[in-house]
């Protein structure tokens, strides 16, 4: 009988402490901008692929560029009642080679700047 090994992990303890750290303040901000989470919006939710808008490269329309980590809504808002539709706002994880030295894998998107890839 063999001993089956168990699966590493994707990250590191440390990097998931490092990670957590530059989420944690991105929550916070719009936590405290009146924001609280939501499910589901036009299919995007939390791990889901998307690309934003401005990315128009064939690899970005294929497989995206970053992961939905966070999903917030602010209502009622000043720009909801503006604009007619939710104020969504949603934190993304940009994939490993589209972030420079020293920059955050994190980033802030609006929903209307996120797209789905198919």
């Amino acid at each position: 009988m063999s001993e089956t090994q168990p699966t590493p992990p994707t990250t590191t303890a440390a990097e998931a402490a490092s990670l957590d750290a530059e989420l944690r303040p991105l929550i916070d901000e719009l936590l405290e901008r009146g924001y609280r989470p939501v499910d589901e919006h036009n299919g995007l939710r939390v791990g889901v692929r998307v690309r934003h808008c401005g990315e128009q490269y064939w690899q970005a329309f294929q497989g995206g560029t970053a992961v939905i980590e966070v999903l917030m809504q602010r209502s009622p808002s000043s720009w909801e009642v503006s604009y007619g539709r939710p104020d969504k706002e949603m934190i993304v994880r940009r994939d490993d080679d589209r972030v420079s030295a020293g920059t955050s894998r994190y980033g802030g998107w609006a929903d209307y700047h996120a797209r789905l890839v198919d």
